[in-house]
């Protein structure tokens, strides 16, 4: 991505059994900063939460989604 000019937008990955929050293990592994952390939680199937959120230094903090249909 770096050579091509891109840039990482966000990363996601999927909680199948708990909330859509970051757990502490998630924070340590964050090693984007510019890019969105995605969390998808499947704990409702049949209502899934998707929430994003930014991690800097460690420090969390809730990104705004937008769904564009």
């Amino acid at each position: 991505l770096r050579n091509s000019g891109e840039e990482l937008l966000a990363v996601y990955h999927s909680h199948p059994n708990s909330a859509a929050v970051l757990s502490t293990k998630d924070i340590l592994e964050a090693h984007y900063p510019d890019s969105a952390q995605i969390v998808v939680s499947l704990q409702n199937e049949q209502q899934p939460e998707v929430r994003a959120y930014r991690v800097v230094d460690g420090k969390v903090s809730d990104v705004e989604l937008h769904a564009i249909v």
